[in-house]
């Protein structure tokens, strides 16, 4: 009976929940067709059935997941799914010619997909498209496009957080309807993986890199690989591809050069670089990857090939001795009619602070101009992603093609750190029983070889301990290559995305 009762409480109350959430979407509705349609958007003519019609179309997103078996914290996964939050807050898109929130533009493309695809009466559909103006263009669902701005969005925040000296994130986004008051809800479905760090032979001495992540839109991780072709004469091996590492030297002199920047935003501009290699430049022998920051060129990572291994050695400012820009800037001081002392500039806070006009036309004619272009941009993360947004939703497609070949990913990259700790601790656990029962084995075939001389019966235990070896290593490799299967949770409410 209590439980009986109970049932009806939580009921009672979900229907509470999902009504003022569904009051509060009205309100919105009328602000977003008044503001994005006309002035005076009759709402009033839709009906309480269109509306629900509406309503139920509304993309939601819910709180991110932990993959199975991944070992990302509790404490991670809320941290990440307020960040995400706000960023789908604050974020805009532009929507012929006006900014629109995530949101807002989710509602105005439900909207739309239910006057020309929800309404099954031609005549009322007719009569609602005259009096609310609806262009002909509209027909096309905007609807579908919505999934993949909130992924984007997902995307940009782990662009921020994935650093490659100490972890990198991957994600699925799942979609489900059907569940809940709301028809449609997005899921990320979160995985984390520790830094690859190495000891390579660089010029005679061990130094520390990293290997490069390449996150893209799956459940596991993948390492960015720089192709034979880019790398032009630098390289004659003979793989088609080589994994990309940095050097700590290169990460450190980064952070120092460009000091305008906190360390999500350097993580951001670093993965954004990588992303987006179209071609290296190849000046005075060295081969010279550029680093960008809003699509302007701030300098370039410094590359060897080592071992058919592409390593960024160290990084140069684009102002900097051994570049381009550098040498010409060198060469105009030079040469200078005005006698200047050259003063090298090495950090981008620095040379934001140069006002004099002789030295900036100096700097200028060197080809600095686009840099200083920078200072009149807002350089807060939130700015530079939505200058890169068309590119986060274009490498989401690159994601989804890439999940659809991950069966044809090599498996020798990813090595024990990739995994859980859970599964760590079980794989050590089979190995300390496997090595107890090997000596305690070991200990009965001397024993019986010595007081019976057994030597038949001890050959054929021999062959039966290695076939046991051989089951437990299998088993050992099966448990490594468990797949992880991505599961549902219950939904949440509408309410705590738009709060």
């Amino acid at each position: 009976m209590r439980r009986q009762t109970l049932h009806k409480e939580i009921v009672g109350i979900q229907e509470l929940e999902s009504f003022d959430a569904f009051q509060y979407f009205e309100k919105r509705l009328s602000r977003v067709l008044e503001t994005h349609l006309f002035e005076s958007s009759p709402v009033h003519l839709l009906s309480q059935e269109e509306k629900q019609l509406i309503f139920g179309l509304l993309w939601y997103v819910r709180s991110p997941k932990r993959a199975p078996e991944n070992a990302i914290s509790d404490s991670d996964l809320k941290s990440i799914g307020e960040e995400y939050h706000q960023i789908i807050h604050k974020f805009r898109i532009s929507h012929e010619g006006k900014e629109i929130a995530l949101l807002d533009y989710n509602i105005l493309a439900a909207f739309y997909h239910v006057l020309y695809h929800g309404i099954k009466s031609r005549k009322r559909t007719r009569y609602l498209k005259e009096n609310f103006a609806i262009p002909i263009l509209e027909g096309a669902s905007l609807l579908k496009s919505v999934p993949n701005m909130y992924t984007a969005c997902f995307f940009m925040l782990i662009s921020r957080l994935n650093d490659i000296r100490k972890q990198c994130y991957s994600f699925k986004m799942l979609h489900s309807d059907g569940q809940g008051n709301l028809n449609m809800t997005l899921t990320p479905v979160l995985s984390i993986y520790w830094a690859r760090q190495e000891s390579m032979m660089i010029h005679r001495a061990f130094r520390s890199v990293y290997k490069v992540p390449n996150p893209q839109i799956s459940s596991g991780i993948n390492w960015l690989k720089i192709s034979k072709e880019k790398l032009e004469s630098h390289y004659s091996g003979n793989k088609s591809e080589l994994n990309l590492y940095i050097q700590t030297h290169a990460l450190n002199q980064i952070q120092e050069r460009l000091d305008i920047f906190d360390q999500q935003a350097l993580n951001d501009i670093l993965s954004f670089s990588l992303r987006h290699i179209k071609a290296f430049e190849i000046y005075k022998g060295n081969l010279l990857l550029p680093i960008l920051v809003c699509h302007i060129k701030v300098g370039y990572l410094v590359c060897d090939i080592i071992d058919d291994r592409l390593v960024a050695r160290t990084f140069r400012f684009i102002t900097q001795n051994k570049t381009p820009v550098g040498d010409s800037l060198l060469e105009n001081h030079i040469h200078s009619k005005f006698g200047i002392t050259y003063c090298p500039i090495d950090k981008l806070r620095l040379l934001f602070k140069v006002e004099d006009e002789v030295v900036l036309n100096l700097y200028y004619d060197a080809g600095v101009e686009d840099v200083f272009c920078l200072k009149n941009y807002n350089l807060i993360i939130d700015a530079m992603q939505e200058a890169n947004y068309k590119e986060f939703l274009s490498y989401i497609k690159q994601g989804e093609e890439a999940e659809l070949n991950v069966t044809s990913v090599n498996r020798e990259d990813l090595n024990l750190q990739d995994y859980s700790l859970v599964k760590l601790l079980g794989l050590l656990i089979l190995n300390t029983i496997g090595l107890i029962v090997a000596q305690v084995m070991k200990m009965f075939y001397s024993l019986a070889s010595t007081f019976k001389g057994l030597g038949k019966q001890n050959a054929d235990l021999n062959e039966k301990f290695d076939k046991r070896r051989i089951i437990g290593l299998s088993n050992a490799k099966l448990l490594l290559r468990n797949e992880l299967d991505v599961v549902h949770a219950k939904s949440e409410k509408y309410e705590e995305q738009v709060s």
